[in-house]
């Protein structure tokens, strides 16, 4: 992706929400034109493209380091893709799993990254091109407490396992928002990082939220 012409990270909340408002409504084809990127023929051989498109339309900062996507604002960026009932069709990466079982949720950088969340949607299925994937209104919205207990219990519970040995006993079933999975469909999955995924279930009611 070219990177010409990426913004400056926002200074202030209100001047995120300002660039949010103007990507509303637009398609995935006509911010490309604007920030002279090409747009792949499928998101299955260009996967995390859309994500990375917003990432520079909207200035993140964050980069590969472990802190939120606007590091000096302390918001994270989160992209997800809806069907045109408004679903999540997916589970949302949010970060990998820390090696460092002895660390508390407070300090976990999962709590870091979902305290504050930008929830941006598109809708688009894979009979459209990706150039006519279309922005969704987006959402900033604090973690809430009700929130935050059911997804510690879940980050406890992984971690208990992890912390055990018990990483090859984690199933798909485990957590009410959470997962655990790796990111790679390769059959070496014991030598693999795993990461942490919401679960559309949790999504969907934060995109559902007033």
């Amino acid at each position: 992706m070219n990177y010409r012409n990426r913004p400056l990270p926002p200074a202030t909340e209100q001047e995120l929400l300002h660039r949010c408002a103007g990507i509303a409504g637009r398609s995935i084809g006509e911010l490309a034109e604007q920030y002279r990127t090409a747009v792949p023929a499928n998101l299955k051989q260009a996967r995390g493209y859309i994500g990375r498109l917003l990432e520079r339309v909207l200035g993140t900062d964050g980069g590969a380091r472990p802190a939120p996507d606007f590091s000096t604002l302390n918001i994270e960026l989160k992209s997800i893709p809806i069907d045109s009932r408004g679903r999540p069709r997916q589970a949302t990466r949010v970060c990998a799993v820390q090696s460092d079982t002895s660390s508390s949720w407070e300090s976990s950088l999962l709590r870091r990254k979902l305290a504050r969340v930008l929830w941006v949607p598109y809708c688009g299925n894979k009979q459209l091109p990706v150039a006519a994937h279309r922005i969704g209104n987006p959402i900033l919205r604090d973690l809430t407490a009700e929130d935050e207990l059911v997804l510690r219990a879940d980050w406890e519970e992984f971690m208990a396992c992890i912390g055990t040995g018990r990483i090859e006993q984690i199933a798909a079933g485990m957590g009410l928002y959470l997962q655990v999975r790796v990111s790679s469909s390769t059959a070496r999955k014991r030598l693999l990082p795993r990461n942490f995924y919401l679960k559309p279930c949790y999504t969907h009611r934060i995109l559902q939220t007033p």
